[in-house]
């Protein structure tokens, strides 16, 4: 379908500090500087009006982990003591090195539609059992565990709980992942399915 497809792996969220990492998130728009504030002018085009004339800023309510979203956190440390982190990435996408981050948006918030720049597509993995689908497209995928094209329009409805997600990002394209997805087996079979 429209850029979003299931997976089957199952993220072992024992093996992951989750109330570390949510303790240390900041909001996305303090990292748009430095080496990816290149990329904040061109996110400045979602930005709108408000019904007060205030300007509506697209990252102000998402978070990710300070420190640690700009670039390749090749040593994660206390955010992933056992290395569970890194064997999954290289379980999932085999022979590709996807970059680990976490994301988090507040209850109550949305993330609005945009595409990525710098990502191309990417797994997600929502921590919580209930949350907000994902928008691709103005079709919305009500998985919890998915490959996502980052370079299509996407976003997710306001929540009613926090949504963590540990996300595994690519810089090549989404077909290039799926297939590699689809020979490691980490595909559900139907993208349909829903």
């Amino acid at each position: 379908m429209a850029g979003c497809r299931q997976v089957t792996f199952d993220m072992d969220w024992g093996k992951i500090p989750v109330y570390l990492i949510h303790r240390d998130m900041t909001p996305m728009t303090e990292t748009l500087t430095g080496n990816f504030g290149k990329y904040a002018k061109r996110y400045a085009e979602y930005e709108r009006n408000d019904r007060l004339g205030q300007q509506a800023k697209l990252f102000d309510n998402w978070y990710v982990l300070k420190g640690s979203h700009l670039w390749d956190p090749g040593y994660l440390g206390k955010y992933d003591p056992t290395g569970y982190l890194k064997n999954t990435a290289k379980i999932l996408a085999k022979p590709l090195n996807p970059l680990i981050r976490f994301y988090l948006l507040k209850a109550g918030q949305e993330l609005k539609p945009h595409v990525d720049f710098k990502t191309k597509c990417c797994i997600n993995f929502v921590y919580q059992r209930k949350f907000s689908g994902i928008t691709v497209e103005g079709v919305t995928y009500p998985y919890g565990r998915f490959l996502l094209d980052n370079t299509k329009m996407h976003g997710v409805p306001p929540c009613t709980i926090d949504r963590f997600i540990v996300s595994f990002s690519f810089g090549e394209r989404y077909e290039i992942v799926e297939e590699i997805l689809r020979k490691n087996g980490i595909l559900k079979r139907s993208s349909t399915t829903v």
